[in-house]
């Protein structure tokens, strides 16, 4: 079988990978790995991105799409951290308005305490009044408006059917959605054209040491198994909680493997439901029956229904994650088995209907379980309870990682990833002895620039919406490094948004994408079954 000129393409920028010292390799391109990569590569910094899979493929794909502001701090009085969520979203607002837009939200109020509508007006005030530079920099149309609260009237139009007598009126602010796969991949592709050298299906088998000083780390092309080693100055493992085995190490080397961060961890878990339940906003109502959670998350909570391409976003629900003796049962522990079974999603299908018994939802109608590795301040199995870690972790001193020039990052939050990011890049700068320079503007997504700078993009890597397929599969695998069927239907093109795509659609884009590689009918087939596995998880599993 003749090689492609894709195949051709990729082997070329995995030998970069091997060609160059590197001052920061990123390992883990999840939305914290692109973001750091892209802002050590904004510093001018020579920049290597890996991933054992997928750009975003991971917990990153599946957020509920909300860019938060950090309203939810104020309960806290949190204020530093509602000013980094509101800086954060800002930022996102302002570098992808093409894939970045605010959203209005809608809470119901009732009664005389902290659900009351004097409470909830209050708290919006003071939330607008912490985020007063909140539109700073932003065009009028990605600007987010002021909040309110609305009459009890009112809030019934936004959210019928609910307990008439118990409801007092409604509390509504704005915070942003994000095409969040896209969005990562994008975040990636910058980097890329501001200089790094990035791969995905590149596995970071061990570091590289030397007198307790990181150098790299020894490296697997997953698709052709050839082993390698990049050298950097600095390694960021930004993997995350998933727990995942890797092959034994030198008993001397304290490092932490960089098939993960270390720390216990949950599953969260969203649901789509094939229609939309509201109107173009979102609707927050509290969780009428949290005790389904096995373990249980402590304290009360709400359930957020979120319009997304026709569908609703309905999340999240929790559950404990598989352990590494599980991982280790599985046929594959680089593609973990879906940790949701057909009676979790029927219990939280149970919670939902008991939340909102006036739009019930029935099993036939859920067409996708979104799921992903969340990190937890201690082990819900131990616990008894799951509680979801607050803050991000990034550590650097060689007493915590094991060696001088190893930074560990466990995000927390989607949103907040570009703000954690130069905090880990300004890290990076100590051992590299650069100085870290912020940037006074920070310039947009080269693919929502008209006229990018430097010349000509390498890429175009504008939403898909509107291409024919023949398009969408040449610009996702020669621009967007797309290698796998599924890379392409589930992160870079529309097709599966809604749910498992008919057998037509799925089998002309696996051809399509077998063209460019040169599949064999044999191997077009394990990838349509593999996508179709994947997007039925936890309705068929």
């Amino acid at each position: 079988m003749s090689i492609s000129r894709r195949s051709l393409q990729r082997s070329s920028e995995v030998a970069g990978l091997a060609d160059q010292n590197f001052d920061v390799l990123v390992v883990g391109a999840g939305i914290y790995g692109v973001s750091v990569a892209r802002a050590a590569a904004l510093q001018g910094w020579r920049v290597a991105l890996i991933d054992r899979s997928d750009f975003g493929s991971g917990t990153s794909a599946n957020s509920q799409k909300l860019v938060h502001g950090g309203l939810r701090y104020l309960q806290n009085l949190d204020i530093p951290r509602i000013r980094r969520s509101i800086s954060a979203r800002r930022r996102l607002l302002a570098i992808a308005p093409h894939l970045v837009s605010p959203l209005r939200l809608v809470v119901p109020t009732s009664g005389l305490g902290k659900t009351s509508r004097w409470v909830f007006r209050t708290a919006l005030g003071l939330n607008d009044l912490v985020g007063l530079d909140r539109n700073r920099g932003l065009s009028p149309t990605t600007e987010i408006p002021r909040s309110q609260t609305i009459s009890r009237a009112a809030g019934l139009k936004l959210i019928p059917d609910l307990d008439a007598k118990a409801l007092t009126g409604a509390g509504t602010w704005f915070d942003a959605i994000a095409d969040t796969d896209r969005l990562t991949i994008e975040l990636a592709l910058d980097a890329a054209y501001r200089g790094a050298v990035i791969a995905n299906y590149v596995e970071a088998m061990d570091y590289s040491l030397s007198n307790g000083r990181v150098l790299g780390a020894r490296a697997r092309d997953l698709q052709t198994s050839e082993e390698f080693e990049i050298t950097a100055r600095v390694v960021v493992n930004t993997v995350g909680s998933a727990p995942n085995p890797v092959s034994a190490r030198d008993p001397g080397d304290r490092t932490d493997p960089p098939g993960r961060s270390g720390g216990p961890s949950a599953v969260g878990f969203n649901l789509v439901v094939k229609r939309r339940l509201f109107g173009d906003y979102g609707v927050g109502l509290p969780a009428n029956d949290p005790s389904v959670d096995e373990p249980s998350v402590p304290g009360p909570r709400n359930l957020f229904f979120i319009p997304w391409r026709g569908c609703t976003l309905v999340g999240t629900m929790y559950c404990a994650a598989p352990t590494e003796s599980e991982l280790e049962e599985g046929a594959n522990a680089n593609s973990v088995d879906c940790p949701i079974d057909e009676r979790k999603v029927q219990r939280f299908l149970d919670t939902i209907n008991r939340t909102y018994p006036g739009n019930r939802i029935e099993p036939g109608e859920v067409s996708f379980v979104q799921w992903g590795f969340l990190p937890t301040a201690s082990d819900p199995r131990m616990s008894g309870r799951i509680e979801l870690l607050d803050h991000p972790r990034i550590a650097d001193s060689p007493e915590s990682v094991g060696a001088v020039g190893l930074i560990n990052v466990t995000g927390v939050k989607f949103t907040t990833a570009i703000e954690v990011a130069d905090l880990v890049v300004e890290m990076a700068s100590r051992p590299l002895g650069r100085d870290y320079t912020p940037m006074e503007r920070e310039p947009r997504l080269v693919t929502a620039q008209e006229t990018p700078p430097g010349g000509e993009p390498i890429f175009v890597g504008d939403p898909m919406a509107g291409l024919e397929a023949s398009a969408v599969v040449r610009k996702a695998v020669a621009e967007e490094m797309a290698v796998t069927l599924a890379d392409v239907v589930l992160r870079r093109a529309d097709v599966a948004a809604r749910g498992v795509p008919g057998d037509g659609v799925l089998s002309r884009y696996a051809w399509l994408v077998g063209a460019e590689f040169d599949w064999d009918a044999a191997r077009i087939g394990r990838e349509i079954d593999s996508v179709k596995r994947r997007i039925s998880c936890g309705l068929a599993c």
